[in-house]
């Protein structure tokens, strides 16, 4: 799991991963045409029941990819397929490994203390899962009931950053 920076301000706080961190000040400071005003990333509109979680990095490159957002928050244990379902009925599919972490550093206070199917699968039989109590993830039969979370993933743009 990546080291987290946080900064706070007056009641706001944000949790940002290190390599995001980094690569949004090397992006700054690679505009040569103002490379004294920092530009921060564009939040994108998002409907009044949705929650921003943060943004989205390649994990191979470092670069912003997309804007998280959580679309619903499942309010039933189901098995992992069952769960698949119910987030594309919303509109929606279940985060994958790298989006768990950021749900849980940036929106914890949102879910309760247990575990969240995750859509990345470990084997024929088994599935990941995000712990929200402790921030862990680790895998567990599919016919595991679990909550879940609906997500979405916004594209970044050369003119959203």
């Amino acid at each position: 799991m990546p080291e987290i920076a946080t900064f706070e301000c007056s009641d706001v706080r944000i949790s940002v991963p290190v390599p995001m961190l980094r690569a949004l000040l090397s992006t700054v400071l690679a505009d040569e045409q103002h490379p004294a005003t920092p530009t921060a990333p564009q939040v994108p509109q998002i409907a009044a029941h949705e929650h921003y979680a943060g943004i989205k990095l390649d994990a191979e490159t470092g670069e912003p990819i997309g804007h998280l957002v959580v679309i619903a928050i499942a309010d039933k244990r189901r098995t992992w397929q069952e769960q698949k379902k119910w987030a594309e009925s919303v509109g929606g599919r279940l985060p994958d490994r790298q989006e768990g972490p950021v749900l849980y550093g940036n929106l914890k206070r949102l879910f309760e203390d247990a575990y969240y199917w995750l859509d990345t699968e470990y084997s024929a039989d088994y599935a990941w899962g995000q712990d929200f109590y402790g921030g862990t993830q680790y895998y567990y039969d599919k016919d595991y009931e679990a909550f879940a979370v609906a997500v979405r993933l916004i594209p970044i743009t050369n003119s959203s950053i």
